[in-house]
């Protein structure tokens, strides 16, 4: 009886070691790898469907890649709360 408990143990503990190990991506719904989660990913300000994991330039406009989180943060385009266009509102878009 001992040892199907100590086989029991070993079996679960070794199937914890090969299972990987998922984490939901806030904000989109998706799943992923849990080490993959946690890498940065870099958006155009103005192009959020462009997004790359590394830092570099927007193959649509040119513009310098930034780190997601930080894009969240700043807004339309990272222009701040008075939009880029002058007048307020979406300044254009």
């Amino acid at each position: 009886m001992k040892s199907i408990i100590t086989n029991i143990v070993a079996a679960v503990f070794v199937a914890g070691l090969t299972i990987p190990v998922f984490a939901a991506v806030p904000g989109t719904g998706s799943v992923v790898a849990a080490d993959q989660a946690k890498a940065p990913q870099y958006t155009c300000p103005m192009h959020g469907e462009v997004v790359k994991d590394a830092p570099g330039k927007c193959p649509k406009c040119g513009m310098k890649l930034v780190e997601k989180a930080a894009a969240k943060s700043e807004g339309h385009g990272g222009c701040g709360g008075g939009g880029c266009g002058g007048g307020g509102g979406h300044g254009g878009h």
